[in-house]
């Protein structure tokens, strides 16, 4: 599962797979999201790495962050998760198992055309003002940040099923969005601090992902 990682590779994973561990434990965090935190930084890692199994960590992770997401009034994330994000990642695995290279054990890699990715930001735009109005009518905590989220992580699970570096570019927005959600969350008195950790560590790894994959899409 680890094969062909590099040193600072391992250490990022290492290092992040303890932030949002320790300091939740150490704060009182639920378990539930200390589980949650845990396996949702393996998974993204993983998938930044372009390994197959980020899927079967995100299987794990979907699911749990869905419940947490339940508990916390995110009615939008609580579905999109449970009928979306869940099952894609069985998808995924299977769309990627046909386009590794042997060579590094990594995922094939490739972009959009500039067409497509002017399609991606009008569907974007519009399915978020569509989906906000939606969650406002069913009393769900900031329904239309929380619809922007929705869209962004449907379309860009979407993107990495089928391998598309920019994938990573919706990450890095979605993840930051979520962040400011979970800051709120707290401050409503969510106690779910590794849920927040958890999204920090994403748009970092988000980063360090887009950078990677638009390396590996030139090459290949």
């Amino acid at each position: 599962m680890l094969k062909n990682w590099s040193k600072l590779e391992l250490l990022w994973l290492i290092f992040a797979s303890i932030f949002v561990t320790v300091i939740p434990i150490c704060l009182g965090d639920t378990v539930l999201g200390i589980i949650s935190a845990f396996t949702g930084v393996v998974f993204v890692i993983m998938s930044a790495k372009g390994s197959i199994w980020c899927h079967v960590w995100g299987f794990i992770s979907c699911l749990l962050y869905a419940i947490i997401s339940y508990q916390n009034l995110y009615y939008g994330e609580f579905v999109i998760n449970i009928l979306y994000h869940v099952p894609i990642q069985v998808i995924g695995f299977m769309s990627w198992k046909k386009n590794m290279k042997s060579d590094t054990n990594t995922v094939q890699t490739r972009s959009l055309s500039n067409k497509n990715k002017w399609i991606v930001c009008a569907v974007v735009v519009l399915v978020t003002i569509v989906w906000g109005f939606c969650l406002k009518q069913i009393g769900g905590a900031l329904p239309y940040i929380a619809a922007l989220s929705n869209v962004l992580s449907l379309i860009a699970r979407f993107l990495s099923v089928n391998r598309y570096t920019e994938q990573w570019i919706l990450w890095i927005i979605l993840n930051s969005i979520s962040v400011v959600m979970w800051v709120y969350a707290l401050g409503s008195g969510s106690q779910n601090i590794g849920t927040l950790l958890m999204w920090i560590i994403y748009v970092i790894n988000s980063v360090w992902g887009y950078i990677k994959w638009k390396k590996d899409s030139k090459i290949y």
